[in-house]
């Protein structure tokens, strides 16, 4: 359960039987409850963003490295962000406009914890027609491409540690969702919000085209916005009120002595944004 929520929103017309109250949770990866939902929505979301509009795309899945220089995982992360600005103008200018539609992330390596910058992108038919054969990682590595992205970052700055894989089933060389969507979920989980991260840097960003999931559900009814209910708020309705977020009635008992509800240990550290949601 969320620890620091932002107040909460109420509707009298949701169910006409009851008032309905949902609490505006805190939607930061750091926060235990919100962040492994917000995987969850994001697993949910690819999955489906893919299967409906990308399912004939071909796709290559890129790592980049940090430079050997950058120490901390902050200072790593954002020296990745940083290559990452000037790269992705050249991926355009390599691949085309339609051919670097992306997903990426990071995430700390094996290799004395140092940040990869993972991204999907949709450049396989550029990465094919070298018609380079490709048996194991070595031949990934010497891949034209892959050598060209290793040239590209070492001269924005970042690390030469660099790999590139063609994202097919590998007898047979053909593609599905479940194995695109696959490279990326098994990076969106509990181990994203297990690092520091620099203050409003995103942890997964999309190209505009495949967008992130939408940050408020549409439902019906009408609905107002509040800090949190008094007492004497509640003592005054005529209804039964249900906490969604919850699943429970509010009594009074829900109040724990305090005179305000959600009481006030579940706004610990609410006030101010960390991170981004994404």
């Amino acid at each position: 359960m969320c620890m620091r929520i932002k107040g909460v929103v109420i509707s009298h017309d949701y169910a006409p039987s009851q008032i309905t109250l949902v609490r505006l949770v805190c939607k930061q990866w750091s926060c235990p409850s919100c962040g492994p939902q917000n995987a969850v929505n994001w697993r949910a979301y690819l999955l489906k963003t893919f299967n409906d509009r990308y399912r004939d795309e071909q796709w290559c899945f890129f790592t980049i490295t940090a430079a050997p220089s950058m120490k901390t995982a902050v200072e790593q992360i954002k020296n990745l962000q940083n290559v990452w600005k000037r790269l992705y103008d050249r991926l355009r200018r390599r691949y085309g406009k339609k051919n670097t539609l992306y997903v990426r992330m990071f995430e700390p390596g094996e290799l004395k914890g140092r940040f990869h910058m993972h991204f999907l992108m949709n450049s396989g038919r550029a990465y094919d027609q070298h018609a380079y054969p490709i048996s194991d990682l070595l031949s990934e590595m010497r891949h034209p491409e892959c050598k060209w992205l290793r040239k590209a970052c070492a001269a924005l700055k970042g690390g030469w540690r660099v790999h590139i894989r063609r994202v097919w089933e590998a007898e047979t060389k053909t593609t599905n969702v479940g194995l695109v969507v696959g490279y990326l979920v098994k990076y969106i989980g509990k181990n994203m919000a297990s690092f520091p991260f620099p203050k409003y840097q995103r942890r997964i960003q999309c190209s505009r085209e495949i967008g992130s999931p939408p940050r408020t559900k549409v439902s019906t009814g009408t609905w107002e916005m509040t800090r949190e209910i008094s007492r004497s708020w509640l003592s005054l309705t005529e209804r039964p009120m249900l906490d969604l977020t919850v699943g429970q009635r509010v009594t009074l008992e829900s109040f724990e002595g305090e005179f305000y509800y959600p009481p006030i240990r579940f706004y610990g550290g609410g006030g101010e944004d960390e991170e981004g949601e994404d």
